[in-house]
């Protein structure tokens, strides 16, 4: 390396062979680029990381939200419901969606058909939902093969289970918020 003084600017230049400058430059550039990319992948990581867990908290207390409002409403209008024990849930079709059903009374007829199952909604539907889970329409009342609402209506009329303001005060409740496999 030599160096060169332009007295008329008073500049100092300095002189590298062409090879020796362009194979530094390189590895400079490519140093730098790494090292940014890391830091954008490392910060996106992260940032995604974040979102999914603020996610799956948002879904966790739309569970918890779910199973508390549906428990509350049946104890508090149907007799006969000894006791309510949820299956957990998962993730249904929308970005927040979440599904997650129930077993009254030891009786489960949530085999695909979805008789107990709920999704994220206002207390009014939840309320509605669970009204229409328990009635008894003409079209239901032909039909108790297996795995049918009918049958499904006659076993809990028959446990005595009925729509009532006196409520099953009583009734045991059993909550599972962990996420179905």
């Amino acid at each position: 390396m030599s160096s060169v003084t332009d007295c008329n600017e008073g500049i100092n230049i300095f002189y590298y062979s062409k090879e020796m400058g362009d194979i530094v430059n390189k590895k400079k550039i490519v140093l730098l680029i790494s090292s940014v990319a890391i830091i954008i992948l490392g910060i996106g990581g992260k940032m995604y990381m974040d979102k999914q867990e603020e996610i799956r908290e948002e879904r966790n207390q739309a569970v918890r939200e779910i199973q508390e409002q549906a428990s509350k409403y049946i104890i508090e209008n149907y007799v006969g419901i000894k006791k309510i024990e949820w299956t957990g849930w998962s993730v249904g079709p929308g970005p927040l969606s979440v599904d997650t059903s129930m077993i009254i009374n030891d009786y489960s007829v949530d085999e695909g058909n979805g008789f107990f199952s709920y999704s994220a909604g206002h207390p009014e539907w939840v309320e509605k939902y669970t009204d229409g889970i328990f009635e008894f329409y003409p079209r239901d009342e032909n039909d108790t093969s297996k795995g049918t609402k009918g049958e499904m209506i006659k076993t809990l009329r028959e446990q005595g289970v009925r729509k009532s303001k006196e409520g099953s005060p009583n009734a045991e409740i059993i909550y599972n918020w962990e996420e179905s496999e």
